[in-house]
């Protein structure tokens, strides 16, 4: 059996430190020794990761200038705009460049969602979902070619200011149609087909305890089925925006099956002419081995990343 809340890991390393039914799920799913992995890595303070915004610079220049300030900085494991700064406890604003725009905080697996999207080609329509505070609609407005057209959507009042301040601090807001109220709102509007979409959904957050550890006991099991409900009912308003031959990708940072493979399979159930295609295929070689043989990208806090999942389909016309 795993050890209890106040016991020691046989390696030293931290406790345990999860509800029981928490722990037993994932033993059921992972097995006892990865377990342990995650349980441990949530444990532990994660490290700062940067996204270079390489409208405004290069990783190599942003990295020159950090450690020409005396920072501890490396190039990230997966996500090739990924830096990752040793150990910091100060304020982000206080970083060299952060004014400039020159990066955004985000963890490398939400960095790699983003690529799920392409190819990305001039004149295509993409729409960021559930926007949020911006992390990866910044990055879709960094990566797509300068003739494609970008829409974020947002219902919360806090989150959506907080959105078009990153997009200003980034230089990206001419690049970017905001949208202040929900999905289904917005799927009324008349506002046409998209060529790709990124659902990122609302959800339990059990992949990203390491950074919020309140979550691991704020949450019960039957949270996963309300959030389940809320998932299905966006990737529905999602699909209905969606243009012949477009691409939707699902994504959650959470690592429950009720929220992730459960939804997909449902979703694809009710959706004729969707398919499943393959993450790894769009992504950097360095994150093969974060795909599963489904061609879900799935890494979990013991492979260094916050825990994360996304699915990537393609909506074949007939």
């Amino acid at each position: 059996t795993l050890p209890g809340p106040d016991s020691a890991g046989e390696d030293g390393g931290p406790v345990i430190n999860h509800p029981d039914w928490l722990v037993q799920r994932w033993r059921e799913q992972y097995g006892l020794e990865r377990t342990r992995k995650i349980c441990r890595a949530n444990n532990s303070e994660p490290l700062m990761t940067l996204r270079v915004n390489t409208r405004l610079t290069s990783c190599d220049e942003l990295m020159d200038r950090f450690r020409h300030e005396g920072y501890e900085i490396r190039q990230g494991r997966y996500a090739p705009d990924a830096l990752v700064l040793g150990r910091f406890s100060g304020a982000v604003f206080s970083l060299p460049g952060f004014d400039e725009g020159l990066f955004h905080v985000q963890d490398e697996a939400a960095q790699l969602a983003a690529g799920l999207l392409g190819p990305f080609e001039s004149g295509r329509r993409a729409l960021d979902a559930c926007a949020g505070l911006g992390g990866k609609t910044c990055h879709l407005a960094q990566v797509m070619p300068d003739r494609a057209m970008l829409t974020a959507v947002e219902p919360d009042d806090r989150r959506f200011r907080l959105l078009e301040d990153n997009l200003r601090r980034l230089g990206l807001k001419d690049r970017v149609e905001t949208f202040h109220g929900g999905l289904i709102a917005f799927a009324e509007s008349g506002t046409g087909l998209f060529d790709a979409i990124l659902v990122d959904a609302p959800c339990s957050g059990t992949g990203v305890i390491r950074r919020h550890p309140d979550i691991r006991w704020n949450r019960q099991l039957t949270d996963l089925q309300a959030y389940q409900q809320k998932q299905r009912k966006l990737l529905d308003a999602a699909a209905s925006l969606l243009a012949a031959d477009g691409v939707l990708a699902y994504a959650t940072c959470s690592i429950e099956p009720e929220e992730n493979q459960q939804v997909i399979e449902l979703f694809l159930s009710d959706h004729s002419g969707f398919v499943l295609t393959d993450c790894r295929d769009f992504l950097p070689g360095a994150a093969a081995n974060l795909v599963d043989r489904q061609g879900y990208f799935c890494p979990s806090p013991d492979n260094g990343l916050d825990g994360f999942f996304a699915a990537r389909l393609e909506y074949i016309s007939s």
